[in-house]
């Protein structure tokens, strides 16, 4: 049910939002961070409060811009941002000509990274530039400007935050990236999609049911989802925004599970047409299917390896519910989980080396794991008491987000996929949420 998409992309549909220009930036830029060594050093980086070209501005949109790049910068795991009270003895603000800013004074508190940025307000749209320095060399890294509606600032600031990761990383940051999941928060189970921060949660299905299983295409641009509205678990595409949806598969039976081939072409889903579950490949276009697995084992929960030649699923067919991989052809069948409990819901990771998975742990609950892709290397990730489900990988492989119960109702984390960090909370609803997927 997971989605396996390209890593490095980014949706370019910021509505009412203009990259204006890039301003100087340094040719080649040096990538400074190794993106996936666990322990790497995180860079040291100072990212003030953004000043207004007007003296007059008394809002705070300078702070909130800051604060922004500042938690994505932290999010991402690879730099350590400096408090305030880490800054120059003497430091009141920015001095908007960036060519005065004194490097010796940010050397002298070893930051190694400055941003710096001004912004103007008028008539509700705002215009932004924000420029990354490196502190030893006095040199400008990155500088973009940006114009939008001021309800887009969180969107700029993510896509600013992004450059800055990809300029150190060579891979594009994921603060512009969004979560889709299930909650009951209005007394049906439908779908919502919010930032991957939490912040601009909204609600997206309205079929009063139960709505199961959001998958993103690997566009971002549709999700894909199974819904009870009409009494069968049937298969159904909506838009990113929710405005408009329809069924793709509504046989008799189960309809559900879809994962997005990497192309966005077709559709590897869980059918029990037949009697029984089992995994078939659709076309989207042409909605031809084909049956991959045979017998009488109950075969659900698809994951495309990124190249689109595998699938990881589960299957009961060794007696309890196991991880297994196929080609698209049905063939080559192994199983790839012996943790000693049943598995489930595996995720192909973005880069194709790591398998994130669920296993029940005697005496410790559902926890999540990620192996290699050849079933390898089992690593547990989570240890906490009660159910913890449906891990998915951001799409730059570096986290999973997951479904918990640690705090009682079960609600939506992310965490570092290396397990370096302590789980970060996303949903703040009322009534379950889970079953996340993440976008590109």
């Amino acid at each position: 049910m997971k989605n396996n998409r390209p890593a490095g992309s980014i949706a370019t549909t910021l509505a009412a939002l203009i990259l204006l220009v890039a301003m100087a930036t340094a040719a080649a830029v040096e990538v400074r961070i190794d993106l996936f060594r666990p322990g790497e050093k995180r860079v040291r980086i100072a990212v003030p409060h953004f000043v207004s070209r007007s003296p007059y501005t008394k809002d705070n949109l300078g702070r909130q811009v800051a604060e922004i790049v500042a938690y994505d910068l932290d999010f991402s795991g690879y730099f350590q941002v400096l408090d305030s009270a880490q800054y120059p003895p003497d430091f009141l603000m920015l001095d908007p000509k960036p060519r005065r800013i004194n490097f010796p004074r940010w050397r002298q508190v070893k930051a190694r990274d400055l941003v710096h940025g001004l912004y103007t307000t008028r008539n509700g749209n705002v215009d932004i530039e924000c420029r990354l320095f490196d502190v030893p060399e006095g040199r400008q890294i990155i500088g973009k400007a940006y114009r939008g509606e001021r309800n887009l600032v969180r969107r700029i600031a993510h896509r600013f935050a992004d450059e800055i990761v990809l300029a150190h990383t060579g891979r594009l940051g994921i603060a512009h990236t969004k979560i889709a999941f299930t909650s009951t928060s209005t007394g049906a189970k439908e779908i919502f999609v919010c930032d991957y921060d939490g912040e601009n949660m909204r609600q997206l299905t309205r079929d009063r049911n139960i709505a199961l299983s959001p998958n993103w295409s690997p566009d971002s641009t549709r999700i894909s989802y199974t819904s009870y509205k009409d009494g069968n678990p049937d298969l159904y595409i909506m838009t990113a925004d929710g405005s408009s949806s329809a069924m793709v598969s509504g046989v008799h039976g189960l309809n559900t599970a879809a994962c997005w081939s990497p192309n966005g072409d077709t559709l590897a889903l869980t059918l029990s047409k037949d009697g029984n579950a089992e995994i078939y490949i659709k076309e989207i276009n042409s909605g031809r299917i084909r049956r991959l697995t045979h017998g009488r084992a109950i075969d659900t929960a698809p994951s495309f390896s990124p190249d689109g030649s595998h699938l990881a699923f589960v299957s009961d067919r060794s007696g309890s519910p196991q991880i297994w991989v196929m080609g698209l052809d049905g063939r080559n069948l192994r199983r790839i989980s012996y943790q000693g409990g049943r598995s489930f819901t595996p995720d192909w990771s973005p880069l194709g080396d790591k398998i994130a998975y669920v296993v029940d742990v005697p005496g410790e609950g559902m926890q999540i794991f990620v192996m290699d892709a050849d079933g390898s290397n089992p690593k547990q990730l989570t240890r906490e008491p009660g159910w913890n489900q449906e891990p998915t990988w951001s799409p730059n492989g570096t986290h999973i987000v997951f479904g918990s119960t640690r705090a009682g109702r079960s609600n939506i984390y992310t965490m570092r996929a290396d397990d370096s960090e302590k789980p970060r909370r996303v949903t703040f609803l009322g009534g379950e949420n889970g079953l996340p997927a993440w976008s590109n």
